[in-house]
């Protein structure tokens, strides 16, 4: 029971890493996005799945996640969250202006 609470854990953590991994940064987004929960799962794979956001111009998504993880991020991490948002506001930026 113990090891199949950790595989739901870890779950989409490596999911995550291994789609990226394998060039995979659509399926990021589909598969990881709808179960990734940033209390249980962390920052790490909360950056793998902005990434993919940001390599598949889901602008949308991308800013709907950064609002889940800045109230649970610790300082260190708001730097990052901060590019993410300048990231996706630039993108938003180019996609209206197309």
């Amino acid at each position: 029971e113990e090891a199949a609470r950790v595989d739901l854990f870890t779950y989409p953590v490596l999911m995550a890493a291994d789609l990226g991994r394998h060039g995979h940064t659509d399926l990021i987004v589909t598969l990881v996005g709808p179960v990734y929960e940033p209390a249980k799962h962390g920052p790490q794979a909360g950056f793998n799945l902005l990434r993919a956001c940001l390599e598949t111009e889901r602008v949308a998504e991308g800013e709907a996640l950064l609002a889940r993880l800045r109230p649970l991020a610790p300082a260190p991490f708001t730097r990052h969250l901060d590019e993410f948002q300048r990231a996706f506001r630039q993108l938003h930026g180019n996609t209206a202006h197309a």
